[in-house]
């Protein structure tokens, strides 16, 4: 079972990102670039998506604890909003420009990764040191819980900004 999760698992999240990646590079000089644009639609189903993917992979971290590394489940997990972020880059090099958002999403944006960096600081005190120490969390779950946090946290904060203003 454990080659399973090494031999096709580990390749079927690495290579699709590698191949998105090079495509970014090549769709953007063909026609479909003019259909590439983040609109408010898109802009709030990736915060959805990744407050959605970030629950469920905090879920599977403390309901399968060691399993999620060993079996790649936390990075299946945010796969779908890896993808989404993903088409930024295309849209950024069909656009020959990183201001893809409009004025009100890009201060939601920069205010959200603010936010996020302290609020990143306080989950990390506050949460994640009791944790280890009460041996709740093992230590390679830290990376895991982090990333998760940290898109959990960073849409939450985006997509309240984006429907208050």
């Amino acid at each position: 079972m454990e080659s399973i999760y090494h031999n096709f698992i580990g390749p079927f999240i690495f290579f699709p990102l590698i191949i998105l990646i090079l495509l970014a590079f090549i769709l953007p000089k063909t026609k479909l670039s003019k259909h590439f644009k983040v609109t408010e639609k898109y802009f709030i189903i990736t915060n959805i998506v990744g407050i959605i993917c970030s629950v469920l992979g905090l879920i599977a971290i403390f309901t399968f604890s060691p399993d999620v590394v060993r079996t790649y489940l936390w990075k299946i997990i945010i796969i779908p909003y890896a993808y989404l972020q993903m088409y930024h880059i295309y849209v950024m090099v069909a656009k020959k420009t990183t201001q893809i958002y409009d004025e009100k999403q890009e201060f939601n944006t920069t205010t959200g990764a603010g936010l996020t960096l302290g609020a990143t600081i306080l989950i990390m005190g506050w949460i994640i040191i009791p944790l280890l120490k009460n041996n709740l969390l093992e230590i390679k779950l830290i990376f895991p819980l982090y990333i998760n946090s940290v898109i959990f946290t960073f849409s939450l904060i985006t997509l309240f900004l984006f429907k208050r203003a």
